[in-house]
């Protein structure tokens, strides 16, 4: 049988996890890019007369924030309520204690315009900051309340880290029974070159593409992080490396 040039698509699902709780994770496509976070419309309450939209620095609506980075690591709001004069605008972190962040880590009355009844944060200067060095990434909650209009939750999330991965044939192919090794990173979000060092285990899976049809790499599995792989990316990309022979199937 002749050997056959077999085409290697690498599709690795990375999730990093901590020992206390998980530490969601953003592929991005470039060192430039900030990821696509999920958008938020304006809100509205049926049992409360409160509308917001939560806001990041560049007054996109948005529910994603990156602790760190310019614009995407700030919170903003816009809010409106006709039956109250003014609204207190509350940031929680449900795991302050462990993040090392205040209880609440922001709080603000909010005194609405007498004739829009609505306030912008942004335009007054209001916000809050996540902290650049948030070690753990995770849902937040921000509150919205006043005496008549009730009381109004959002959810939001921070993202700590991204995920880079190379192969040793970058975007082309290898031939089958050559050995494929893979390097991957977990990157802090908050200036896109320190690694990311609160992960404790990554999940990796891996497929190509063979005679057609996509069969898998190597077995998926999870594997631990010792502090050592910790220490520079040059150590991670030595430690954290898979090689896998492609062999034809006969």
């Amino acid at each position: 049988m002749s050997r056959q040039w077999v085409a290697v698509a690498l599709t690795a699902l990375l999730v990093a996890s901590t020992v206390l709780a998980l530490a969601p994770a953003l592929d991005r496509g470039g060192s430039g890019a900030s990821g696509a976070a999920p958008l938020a419309a304006d809100h509205v309450d049926p049992a409360a007369s409160i509308t917001f939209t939560i806001l990041d620095g560049y007054q996109f609506s948005t529910t994603g924030f990156y602790p760190g980075e310019p614009g995407w690591g700030s919170l903003y709001f816009d809010v409106t309520d006709a039956l109250d004069s003014a609204v207190n605008v509350t940031i929680i972190d449900p795991n302050a204690t462990r993040d090392g962040v205040a209880s609440p880590a922001f709080h603000y009355e909010a005194t609405l315009n007498a004739t829009t009844h609505s306030f912008n944060s942004f335009q007054a200067g209001i916000g809050y900051s996540f902290p650049a060095a948030l070690p753990y990434g995770g849902g937040w909650t921000v509150n919205f309340s006043a005496p008549n209009g009730g009381s109004v939750v959002e959810n939001v999330t921070t993202y700590v880290y991204y995920t880079t991965l190379t192969s040793s044939v970058g975007s082309g192919a290898t031939l089958p029974g050559l050995p494929l090794t893979v390097f991957w990173s977990l990157l802090s979000e908050a200036n896109e070159a320190t690694l990311y060092t609160h992960a404790t285990n990554v999940w990796i899976t891996g497929t190509y593409t063979g005679n057609g049809t996509v069969q898998n790499l190597f077995a998926q599995g999870r594997l631990a992080l010792t502090s050592g792989s910790k220490c520079t990316r040059s150590r991670i990309r030595a430690v954290w490396s898979a090689r896998m022979s492609l062999r034809p199937s006969t």
